[in-house]
């Protein structure tokens, strides 16, 4: 989800990570590949966006609870916000990323 809010910047990022710079034909693909409607489920094409967000409709409110419940100290270690309720599940304009606990390894 990281990723997906600025593909590009986060390339960026871990280009710089690792001591390396970007090629402009990785902003190229990134661009080309991040941002299309014309992919299936097994393309690498695909609105990375829409992806990353798919599973706010495919589960239902009941699931995501159960999966919250098992991963929340990771979720919360990670920095994600938790679904309270139906409503909050289906807006894809509320963010479930927040910021990560200071002993995780951040890319910057």
């Amino acid at each position: 989800e990281d990723v997906v809010s600025d593909a590009a910047a986060m390339a960026d990022k871990m280009y710089n990570f690792a001591g390396m710079h970007n090629h402009p034909d990785v902003l190229h693909w990134i661009q080309l590949n991040t941002n299309t409607s014309e992919g299936g489920p097994f393309s690498r094409r695909r609105n990375s966006k829409h992806a990353a967000n798919s599973w706010r409709f495919k589960l239902t409110f009941s699931q995501v609870m159960k999966i919250q419940e098992y991963c929340a100290e990771r979720m919360r270690l990670l920095g994600y916000t938790f679904v309270t309720d139906e409503t909050m599940l289906r807006n894809v304009s509320i963010s479930t990323l927040g910021e990560m606990d200071q002993d995780v390894t951040v890319i910057r």
